[in-house]
């Protein structure tokens, strides 16, 4: 069974240091430490934390809104009439919680009226009367997600020919031909691709709770301290808000990316092909979430101009690099690690340039960068740094969910980027481990 093995009350108590206690004004905040092996549940089950408090209004000021904000992210939104402590819950799934606790803020409207006659000071202002935390486990609604799911496999099914069903790479020499076609004209060219975790991001809020996307999307690739950087560089200064900025500004910059490529990456029917089990239920909203958002903003293209969302591996060990590098008088890299001598030598490139991004925090190289977070912390600065040197010099770009912003910024600026990602990893061994070794370059043979 669950437990709290510590409660910490911080800001906004009027000196209390244990439950029941009051808060008068605009927000409080607490910690909640959950005791060891709380998290150890079934899969498919999620925290459920019951708050037993009482939202006090001033009789003037009717209804009044408080919000509950857990670890940055809006949890639920309330309002309250009477004068009664009630229950609230608010579901959390058990893996984003992290050892170091909850860190929730209860914030309130905050609404100061003159004191009525006979009325202590206190009910001049919103209060909130915080009787009990209490936990329990429930399971979790997983109906949605599979509803959801199961549009994507059927979208996929209509959306690609017939071919991809079985083979998702059956175009990938269209695909370099395309490629070769803007290098030889030197025309602009953006090739990008999305998978399951930029799909995460478009299926936030309808079919995945702001505590996942912050666990399995924004921390996941860019750190612990994202948010606390956003508040800064995005002057977010009240709980909650941080979150719904990097979010906002995400599904911005990739809404803009798709409506500017010339070729699209989606996830193909195959992707499909098996049944979405619940460890893996957030996986498949998130490939649903990818083809049917990427076919929505990439409407301009023609049904040729879309490739699996994995294609540049199968260019890789088609040989198609060697058609679309061999010879090159200028290579960018956008990337973590340069390998730009590897990459003269193996396709025999005039010149490289390298602009360094912060390493995948899930799959660190390096020092980290010394705890800079890519978003939005670095990416400004390395939008700023992107040059082209002249028109169609051609890049390869491995960055995550920024990638595709860096494949937009490069186009602009009169490049060809194509968004290989983990191909990189591939050719280095380093970054993500679930590669390919077979395809390491020989300057990255181990020796």
């Amino acid at each position: 069974m669950p437990r709290i093995e510590a409660l910490r009350l911080e800001q906004g108590w009027e000196s209390a240091t244990s439950l029941p206690c009051w808060s008068i004004g605009s927000g409080c905040s607490l910690t909640i430490k959950l005791a060891e092996g709380t998290h150890v549940q079934s899969p498919g089950t999620e925290l459920e934390l019951n708050f037993a408090l009482c939202a006090f209004v001033p009789k003037s000021k009717g209804c009044r809104r408080f919000v509950f904000v857990v670890d940055g992210v809006v949890a639920s939104t309330h309002y309250a009439y009477l004068q009664k402590v009630r229950t609230y819950k608010i579901g959390i799934p058990l893996d984003v919680v992290r050892p170091e606790g909850l860190r929730i803020h209860i914030l309130t409207d905050d609404a100061p009226s003159p004191a009525e006659a006979g009325e202590s000071p206190d009910v001049r202002r919103i209060g909130i009367y915080l009787a009990e935390v209490t936990l329990s486990v429930r399971p979790a609604n997983a109906a949605p997600k599979i509803s959801f799911i199961e549009a994507g496999r059927s979208f996929a099914a209509k959306f690609w020919p017939a071919p991809f069903s079985t083979d998702p790479w059956n175009n990938t020499g269209h695909l370099v031909g395309r490629i070769r076609s803007h290098i030889q004209r030197m025309e602009p060219a953006s090739f990008i691709r999305f998978g399951d975790g930029e799909g995460r991001i478009f299926a936030y809020p309808d079919w995945l709770s702001g505590a996942e996307i912050l666990h399995e999307v924004i921390r996941y690739q860019f750190g612990p301290y994202v948010l606390d950087r956003a508040e800064q560089i995005l002057g977010c200064d009240e709980p909650g808000m941080a979150f719904q900025g990097v979010m906002t500004e995400l599904r911005r910059l990739l809404e803009a990316s798709l409506r500017n490529a010339d070729g699209v990456g989606l996830p193909t029917a195959i992707h499909f092909s098996q049944e979405a089990t619940t460890e893996k239920l957030n996986g498949y909203v998130g490939f649903a979430s990818a083809l049917i958002n990427g076919a929505r903003f990439a409407h301009h293209l023609r049904a040729e101009d879309f490739f699996d969302t994995f294609a540049f591996r199968g260019v890789s060990r088609k040989g198609g690099f060697n058609e679309i590098l061999k010879g090159l008088p200028f290579l960018g890299i956008v990337y973590h690690t340069d390998v730009g001598d590897a990459l003269r030598k193996t396709f025999d490139i005039r010149r490289t340039s390298f602009f360094k991004i912060p390493s995948h925090h899930s799959f660190k190289v390096g020092d980290g960068e010394g705890g800079v977070s890519h978003f939005p912390e670095a990416y400004r600065d390395m939008v700023k740094s992107i040059t082209v040197p002249s028109q169609g010099s051609v890049f390869l770009v491995g960055a995550g969910y920024l990638g595709k912003v860096y494949c937009d910024v490069i186009k602009a600026r009169g490049g060809i980027a194509l968004d290989v990602g983990s191909v990189l990893d591939e050719w280095t061994g380093l970054g993500r481990t679930d590669v390919s070794a077979a395809m390491r370059l020989p300057s990255f043979q181990p020796h």
